[in-house]
């Protein structure tokens, strides 16, 4: 049984924006590259699936042998995909605790989120963040990775994208895949 709230509490920004909104305001290459991402991530991923963004175009991507519930669900789940979601959340951290109690104990986390620029751009991403997270409903601002491990998930796989430098604040997408911590 999932904590009580629910899935995806948004920033305040109407459901459109993220994450299909999000791509329509993109120029094409740097939208064409999140669509190749988004369909390699969702291409393995089977069994009973969260997807967090509950967005309606992420479904003819899915293999035919995913049962997909959108947006919220109870339950246990062997696959919990976010794309584009994390970022457009006021307490990921908060997200991540209920991913981490609904997923399966053998089940993966998949995501494919904007992240902060390591190096000098990300000062400037964190000084731009709350004036795109009101006007944009997003931060570009995130340390995905980091709020994945503080979720006691484990990464198992991580790719680290750098976008076209004219896509700015949209620096880098990570794509990864989590999973329970063994015990020992």
């Amino acid at each position: 049984m999932l904590p009580t709230g629910s899935f995806g509490r948004e920033m305040g920004v109407a459901d459109s924006i993220l994450p299909s909104g999000y791509l329509r305001t993109l120029p094409p290459r740097a939208r064409t590259v999140v669509k190749e991402h988004r369909r390699r991530l969702l291409r393995d991923v089977g069994g009973r699936v969260l997807d967090l963004g509950g967005d309606p175009g992420h479904l003819p991507l899915y293999p035919a042998s995913a049962d997909v519930v959108a947006g919220d669900g109870d339950g246990s789940f062997d696959h919990i995909v976010s794309i584009l979601h994390l970022t457009g959340l006021a307490d990921p951290a908060a997200e991540l605790d209920r991913v981490r109690h609904a997923l399966a104990p053998d089940g993966a986390f998949v995501f494919l989120e904007p992240v902060t620029d390591p190096g000098f751009g990300g000062r400037g991403q964190r000084l731009i963040a709350p004036a795109v997270g009101r006007l944009a409903g997003w931060r570009p601002d995130r340390d995905v990775p980091a709020l994945v491990r503080d979720a006691h998930l484990v990464m198992s796989e991580l790719v680290r994208t750098p976008m076209p430098r004219y896509v700015w604040p949209l620096t880098d997408l990570v794509e990864g895949r989590a999973h329970h911590r063994v015990a020992p």
